[in-house]
């Protein structure tokens, strides 16, 4: 019974990590795609933070 919970957590921690990741580059994808197509005109750049800023 032990061994079953155990694995039981296992899974769901590497469910949630795996999950996180996925969510995580689809996340930066979109951000990389939204600023192509709304900031095309403008330069852009990343500050020390890694946020995005239109200089």
């Amino acid at each position: 019974m032990r061994d079953k919970i155990l694995l039981l957590l296992i899974g769901f921690a590497s469910f949630t990590i795996t999950y996180s990741i996925s969510y995580l580059s689809i996340h930066i994808l979109t951000k990389e795609e939204y600023v192509m197509e709304h900031l095309v005109e403008e330069d852009y750049g990343i500050d020390e933070e890694g946020e995005w800023i239109v200089i």
